[in-house]
């Protein structure tokens, strides 16, 4: 009889498929009944809503705080992580093909975008997934997640927004996420 695989590793290893799947089942209804240039936004805001209920399920509340702690590192890591959303929302707002006349409700939603989407991913693909597999090797733990968060945009977000949809959004992502 084998053993059962711990509970850590079942959550690193199922946790974000769940997770995925949930987005793309939301992200493809979105598509279909929604206007191309709104979709992403009920899709951000299920893909967001299941990434903090395995948060808060499998970890608490109490772990947002040790999470949000001021960083140890120099000051120009925090501001440069500030202005990092910024280089993808200013571009997108003045030349995206489906925000081409910028309203305040788009305004607004990136500005969601900008606040909420950093604690929630990075408390799930960073925090959540990691921790999880803190018993692992270090960089299978980390190409673990960056393998996951990498498929979730595409599979998740490209679904409305072709600039991560495909094998290029997945590529850009893991690589980019391996980097840190």
């Amino acid at each position: 009889m084998t053993q059962p695989l711990p509970r850590p590793v079942l959550i690193g290893l199922l946790a974000p498929m769940v997770v995925i799947v949930i987005g793309y089942v939301a992200a493809r209804i979105a598509h279909d009944i929604l206007d191309a240039s709104i979709a992403w936004l009920p899709t951000m805001i299920v893909y967001w809503a299941s990434l903090a209920l395995v948060i808060l399920t499998l970890r608490g509340i109490g772990v947002y705080r040790t999470w949000l702690q001021p960083s140890q590192g120099k000051v120009i890591w925090r501001w440069l992580s500030l202005l990092n959303p910024l280089f993808v929302m200013i571009p997108t707002l003045l030349f995206g093909k489906s925000v081409a006349a910028p309203s305040p409700w788009i305004f607004v939603a990136w500005l969601l975008i900008v606040l909420l989407n950093p604690i929630v991913e990075e408390g799930f693909w960073r925090g959540t997934l990691m921790d999880a597999t803190r018993d692992w090797p270090g960089w299978a733990s980390v190409l673990n997640s960056a393998f996951w968060f990498g498929l979730s945009h595409p599979l998740v977000i490209g679904v409305n927004i072709a600039l991560v949809a495909g094998v290029t959004g997945f590529i850009g992502i893991f690589l980019g996420l391996i980097q840190f």
